[in-house]
């Protein structure tokens, strides 16, 4: 057959299927690629901040206070509260008592120091709340030795 009655696309037209090869089709599966890691770096993003310490302004803050007693009832002396993730730290004065400012409320973790000794205590603290825990027998345990 020469070159020139050979069959031309129009003559396929109807066999070939719609806009199977349009660049547009093409390129979808690569926008919707983009925009799910688009959609889980924010996701990322905000969990992260969220969970930082410039978001205590806008959670809000409280104050915790007490006061600790050593298992001997006397009160406990020369010891350190602090809140766990944070770098909030009060001593515990020598009558006993401490007081910890600008906590971040929800749920948190305080630690009562005693040289090489601590005792963790839960608490969950509101927004202004003064969370007074009242007195705390601070329970003695053996420290390891290096």
């Amino acid at each position: 057959m020469p070159l020139q009655q050979s069959p031309g696309l129009d003559d396929f037209q109807e066999i070939l299927p719609e806009n199977s090869a349009s660049p547009a089709n093409r390129k979808k599966p690569i926008w919707l690629a983009i925009l799910g890691m688009l959609f889980l770096v924010m996701f990322l993003f905000v969990g992260n901040f969220w969970q930082g310490d410039i978001t205590a302004a806008l959670r809000g803050t409280g104050t915790v206070r007490g006061t600790v007693l050593a298992q001997s009832g006397i009160s406990l002396q020369e010891g350190e509260a602090i809140i766990l993730g944070t770098n909030l730290r009060a001593p515990v004065l020598p009558n006993g008592s401490f007081e910890l400012n600008n906590v971040p409320a929800g749920k948190q973790s305080l630690v009562i120091l005693d040289r090489y000794t601590g005792q963790e205590i839960s608490i969950s603290l509101e927004t202004g709340q003064t969370l007074d825990l009242g007195t705390l027998q601070f329970q003695t345990t053996a420290a390891p030795r290096p």
